[in-house]
C-alpha cells in the first residue's frame, strides 16, 4: 500500500516541479472545436503550443484536463465555455493568459498541447480511452508523454 502511495505521489512532484520551474508567457489562445469525439462528447477546446506545426515531424506531450459535472454540457457555443471557467484550473489559466507557454525540467524545454473535453455525462474510461485515441491521430503528440488532470469529478476520471 505504501508503494502505490509513493507511485502515486511521483506524478503530483513531477506536475508540481514542472509549474515551479516554468515559465509564463503571453500569445496564448483556446480554439472551441465542435468535433464529436465519442458518442459523449460533442466538443473540446484546444490550446495548441507556440510555433507548433501539424505538418512538421516534432511532437509535443499531452495534457488532458477534465472537468467535474458543472462543467458537463451539450457541446454548444453556450455551454462548452463551462470547462474553462473553474478558478485555477489549466482552461481558466490559458483564458487569462497565465497558463506557462514552456516548461524547463532538467534543462530540457517542454510545450503542450493542451486539451479540453466537454462530455454531456459521466465519462467512464472508455470515453477517455476514445479521446486519447482522437487526440493521438489528429494532433502531433508524444505519445510516451500523456498527462491528465481533472477537477472534482475530473479527479476521479482521471483516478479510473
Amino acid at each position: 500500500f505504501m508503494n502505490a502511495l509513493k507511485i502515486l505521489a511521483l506524478p503530483r512532484l513531477l506536475f508540481a516541479r514542472l509549474f515551479i520551474t516554468s515559465s509564463s508567457g503571453f500569445c496564448q489562445t483556446l480554439t472551441p472545436k465542435y468535433i464529436p469525439t465519442s458518442s459523449l462528447s460533442n466538443c473540446y477546446y484546444e490550446y495548441l503550443p507556440q510555433g507548433y506545426d501539424p505538418v512538421s515531424t516534432q511532437t509535443y506531450p499531452l495534457l488532458l484536463c477534465f472537468g467535474g459535472y458543472g462543467e458537463n454540457g451539450d457541446g454548444s457555443p453556450a455551454q462548452l465555455p463551462y470547462v474553462i471557467n473553474v478558478w485555477g484550473t489549466t482552461g481558466w489559466q490559458i483564458k487569462q493568459g497565465i497558463f506557462p507557454t514552456s516548461f524547463n525540467v532538467n534543462g530540457q524545454q517542454f510545450k503542450f498541447i493542451v486539451l479540453l473535453p466537454q462530455f454531456t455525462g459521466f465519462a467512464n474510461p472508455q470515453y477517455i480511452n476514445d479521446f486519447i485515441d482522437y487526440a493521438i491521430s489528429h494532433y502531433r503528440v508524444d505519445s510516451m508523454k500523456n498527462y491528465m488532470t481533472g477537477f472534482v469529478r475530473g479527479c476521479g476520471v482521471v483516478w479510473d
